[in-house]
């Protein structure tokens, strides 16, 4: 077979996307994934096949434990295998554990998508990054504002879930700008600056957060070198089922705000309620507690 039948064979199967976007640095999986389908004019679920992706959601790739075949996905867009496979970070993190899945999805099940408005205006092409999935990012550490998950103007949590089924019609440079709801301009979403103290606090909670998800053991001051999971299931919530809290059984329902923050938990949730990131009526009930 000579050259030319080979690359006729190899654009038949894996249709090349021109203008897509390289995968950012820091950029979550699932965001270049739906940029890719918005290239194409393709749906999410129609990208996923096509590179025989088997995944429930592009939010799902965030966390996937086996790194799948990348021969299509590299070839369709030029993008790096080996940068590809770095992307699959997360198999080695305790965020592949199904237990800790309350810290890439919300209580009811809906996957995080944080957004920064300063960074997103910033963007030549807005993005998606790793850390805007994660339950334990508060805040910006480069603009000092708190993180958003709802749309300023209707009020609905950002999730672009729908484009798994129905195509974009949008542009890559709007995608992420916009609410998937009602289209409002996302970079023009009121900034909320920490109080400098208050700043401090919520990196150092998602600092230490991100240690314990990042690396599996964890040099405690006092105990030694523990488990970083040990450590993390006692800042976890746990579900009401039939195990006990650090049951390696065990599931767990969300961030105990009360024991991260201690003494300073009721401002810190004061600050997430400018959000809507805690939901008003959760605030009161740690209050009570």
């Amino acid at each position: 077979m000579d050259g030319s039948s080979k690359r006729s064979t190899s654009e038949h199967l894996y249709p090349r996307i021109y203008g897509c976007a390289p995968l950012a640095e820091d950029e979550a999986l699932s965001s270049w994934i739906m940029l890719v389908a918005v290239a194409k004019r393709w749906s999410v679920k129609e990208i996923l096949r096509s590179w025989n992706y088997r995944v429930a959601s592009a939010y799902a790739a965030d966390i996937l434990v086996h790194i799948p075949p990348l021969s299509a996905m590299a070839s369709m867009t030029f993008e790096s295998g080996l940068r590809l496979t770095e992307t699959h970070w997360a198999g080695a993190t305790i965020l592949a554990d199904t237990r800790f899945s309350c810290l890439s999805s919300h209580n009811d099940g809906v996957p995080i998508h944080l957004f920064c408005p300063s960074c997103l205006a910033q963007d030549r092409k807005p993005y998606v990054r790793k850390r805007w999935r994660l339950a334990y990012q508060f805040v910006c550490e480069r603009h000092n504002q708190l993180l958003h998950d709802c749309c300023p103007q209707c009020h609905r949590r950002i999730d672009y879930s729908r484009f798994h089924e129905h195509r974009p019609t949008t542009s890559v440079t709007l995608f992420f700008r916009d609410c998937p709801h009602c289209r409002f301009d996302l970079t023009q979403s009121r900034g909320i600056t920490t109080p400098t103290e208050s700043f401090r606090h919520l990196v150092e909670a998602q600092q230490l957060f991100h240690r314990l998800v990042t690396c599996p053991f964890y040099r405690h001051p006092r105990a030694g070198t523990v488990s970083s999971a040990k450590i993390l299931q006692s800042f976890l919530i746990p579900q009401n089922d039939s195990y006990p809290a650090g049951s390696p059984l065990s599931r767990y329902s969300g961030i105990d705000f009360r024991r991260l923050f201690l003494n300073r938990c009721e401002e810190m949730m004061s600050l997430l309620l400018r959000t809507r990131r805690i939901p008003s009526e959760k605030f009161c009930s740690v209050k009570a507690s």
